[in-house]
């Protein structure tokens, strides 16, 4: 989906070594490739202060080039300190996630990728998001028209019912005043939802027909309504989700200050935002961003993706 990515500039450092005296080799903070604290180096003195794949990687490339602990330093650097410190020749080599580029092929020399790797999604964990009930949600699956049809139905078999039922005389069990009859007729078709009324027996062929097509029509109502939520409930679950690059478009999607990283998001017709690059904080904080809501998702390297989604249960590696 992005730029082919290097973690390793092995060669570079191999061919310095003829070449320079100082050994120093220069990271730069990012979860989980290096683990560091900015301004620091560590020596043969404080030997595993600096953690993080990379460096586990450049003490073993350093023990099999032939290098003592003692020859050589690790730096840690701000990320464009890092970069000015390799032009300038400060530093023999970084080994610090540094992706190859078009802008950077042009600056500095690249040895084979230590492995491939490109952009990965960082989105909210939607399962982890309890639905907030807005009030007369339940009114959702019909539209007020139906609901009123509906209702305007019940009046009217209420209506029949008494009609019916009032023409048994004495052994009618509803009221024969007109207010009365109606709502304990009414009662009863509503209660068809949930079942008949005790108090009220239909007796009736006339009635008994009517009831039987209306307990059909109730049937087919409650699994149409049901259906209804159903399917209101999985698209709220998946509206905005973003399983993979082919849902962002339109998105507003967080990215690194990369060029490479802007046009790859551009294909898949993201709205993206770019934010300056240089401190691991910077990553995070595009976590936050979207955590608040800010951005619908995160594009960055794979191993940084992962590393957060496996450590926070909020958020989700995708794509």
């Amino acid at each position: 989906m992005a730029s082919i990515r290097c973690y390793s500039v092995f060669a570079f450092a191999i061919l310095m070594i003829s070449f320079c005296d100082g050994r120093k080799i220069g990271v730069s903070p990012w979860d989980p490739m290096v683990v560091c604290d900015i301004g620091t180096k560590e020596t043969l003195a404080n030997d595993g202060t600096f953690s993080g794949f990379s460096v586990d990687l450049i003490r073993e490339l350093t023990r099999k080039i032939g290098w003592a602990r003692s020859d050589y330093e690790i730096i840690c650097y701000v990320w464009d300190d890092m970069m000015n410190a390799l032009a300038n020749g400060t530093l023999d080599f970084v080994l610090s996630g540094v992706s190859i580029t078009t802008e950077d092929a042009q600056k500095y020399s690249f040895a084979q990728p230590e492995y491939l790797s490109g952009l990965r999604l960082l989105v909210k964990n939607r399962a982890n998001e309890a639905p907030i009930p807005r009030p007369f949600s339940f009114f959702d699956p019909f539209d007020l028209t139906l609901w009123l049809v509906f209702l305007a139905t019940t009046v009217v078999l209420a209506n029949i019912y008494w009609f019916f039922e009032l023409s048994m005389g004495a052994d009618s069990e509803v009221h024969d005043k007109y207010v009365n009859g109606f709502l304990d007729t009414w009662f009863y078709v509503l209660n068809g939802f949930v079942g008949e009324d005790p108090f009220i027996e239909i007796r009736t062929y006339m009635s008994r027909v009517i009831q039987f097509a209306y307990k059909f029509m109730v049937v087919i109502l409650l699994a149409t309504y049901t259906g209804s939520v159903a399917a209101i409930i999985t698209v709220t679950q998946q509206n905005g989700g973003i399983t993979g690059p082919g849902d962002i478009g339109g998105k507003v999607v967080a990215t690194s200050d990369l060029q490479d990283n802007l046009e790859a998001l551009r294909m898949y017709g993201a709205n993206v935002r770019q934010y300056v690059w240089g401190t691991n904080e910077a990553g995070y904080a595009m976590v936050d961003r979207l955590k608040r809501g800010e951005v619908d998702a995160v594009a960055l390297d794979k191993p940084f993706v992962d590393y957060v989604a496996a450590h926070d249960c909020s958020v989700k590696a995708v794509g």
